[in-house]
């Protein structure tokens, strides 16, 4: 209702949502987490006025509590024990977190802008590929709109972001399907959208036209580089 039926239905439907996600994120049940996460996000996109930078507040740091949980690696590691996959709560949790940052920028500071960056890309064979696709999007909105508090003072974060790219750009790395039993020979492994794709070449060959902009693409190593430099 509140992704397909409009604003309308906002104020009616997002106090139900966030009262179950706060429920629904302390679960058991993996597909519940995930569930009530990826409702969060939809509340930053789709609430209006009904997600406030009020709520917004509130919920941001519940995501970010939740993110740091799940990705620490003793907890992540006994869930893999009994959840093929792990990581598609956390990453649909990655994603509401953008989700707000975009939606609420008065509620997102440098802080929270860095440590989200600090979390991609999202390649886990054990994720959610096609959130995976839309958090890489959202980091390559972000950056072609000169987002300061991601970029960092000085642009001293565009390396980090373009190594993060050009590494979602691969795709999913290869021990990490062979460590999955997600995956089969000749699964789809992209973690882009083909337009973004596009889009990154386009912004790449930007970044090169300056000599500040050669320096930071030659400060990646050197299979970063090649995949940008390999974009049509």
């Amino acid at each position: 209702m509140l992704e397909h039926c409009g604003p309308s239905t906002a104020s009616t439907v997002v106090p139900d949502i966030l009262n179950a996600a706060g429920q629904g994120m302390q679960s058991e049940e993996a597909m519940v987490r995930q569930a009530s996460v990826y409702g969060l996000g939809l509340c930053a996109r789709f609430g209006g006025p009904s997600f406030g930078d009020d709520v917004a507040s509130q919920v941001l740091p519940q995501l970010m509590n939740y993110v740091r949980y799940w990705k620490s690696d003793s907890i992540r590691n006994v869930e893999a024990l009994e959840n093929d996959n792990v990581d598609a709560p956390t990453d649909c949790a990655i994603s509401a977190v953008c989700s707000v940052a975009s939606h609420r920028p008065n509620v997102a500071n440098e802080q929270v802008w860095a440590e989200w960056l600090s979390w991609l890309p999202l390649d886990s064979a054990a994720g959610d590929r096609l959130e995976a696709m839309d958090v890489h999007k959202v980091l390559l909105d972000q950056t072609e709109k000169n987002n300061q508090q991601l970029l960092g003072a000085n642009n001293e974060r565009l390396p980090a972001i373009l190594s993060v790219l050009a590494r979602a750009v691969r795709g999913i790395p290869l021990q990490n399907i062979l460590t999955s039993a997600n995956y089969d020979e000749g699964d789809d492994v992209s973690l882009m959208h083909p337009t973004d794709v596009v889009r990154l070449g386009v912004m790449v060959r930007k970044i090169a036209e300056n000599e500040n902009g050669k320096k930071v693409l030659q400060s990646l190593n050197q299979e970063d580089q090649m995949s940008l430099q390999n974009l049509k």
